[in-house]
């Protein structure tokens, strides 16, 4: 009689965000499970090289080399919630009009 379809009156609303949470633990080939304090460490290492500046794919790529089994979505949520974001390059780029325009 409302006009309201029985499917939407008899839901009930899920509270907090929908989904998994995220996972807490990264497998490691040599050390099994390890937390995200241990890849923090291990992404700290890495950029600490001279030449190392990459943003969070490479650093993937990185990491799946010293046995991290690990996807780029996960390290990108773990250095972000790490404040590690400004380690992540390459650097914002501004392109400045060098035109004038005097008339």
């Amino acid at each position: 009689m409302v006009g309201m379809v029985h499917s939407s009156y008899y839901r009930i609303p899920s509270l907090g965000k929908k989904g998994n949470r995220p996972s807490k633990f990264t497998y490691h080939k040599s050390y099994g499970l390890v937390g995200q304090d241990f890849v923090v460490k291990s992404v700290k290492d890495i950029l600490s090289h001279e030449f190392i500046d990459c943003g969070y794919r490479l650093m993937t790529a990185y990491l799946k080399r010293y046995g991290y089994q690990i996807n780029h979505k996960k390290l990108y949520r773990i250095m972000k919630e790490e404040g590690l974001m400004n380690y992540l390059g390459p650097r914002a780029r501004r392109y400045q009009n060098n035109f004038n325009c005097e008339v």
